[in-house]
């Protein structure tokens, strides 16, 4: 909610620790690099979220592209 549906997004993840809990499994390949997608699409359909423990965050960064 509250993005611009017609503007396009860069969105990266910002590990809040020195080390990282992703470890690649979960379905989100796309955290390594980082996604642009529409403001539409990531309402509508979202992004896949790595599967963490329960202890473990982190942090989505999106620029306007």
């Amino acid at each position: 909610p509250g993005l611009d549906p017609t503007t396009s997004y860069r969105v990266r993840v910002i590990f809040p620790t020195m080390t990282s809990p992703y470890d690649g499994a979960g379905g989100a390949g796309w955290i390594p690099d980082g996604a642009t997608a529409s403001g539409a699409y990531l309402a509508e359909v979202g992004l896949a979220m790595p599967i963490l423990h329960p202890e473990h965050g982190i942090l989505l960064h999106l620029t306007a592209v």
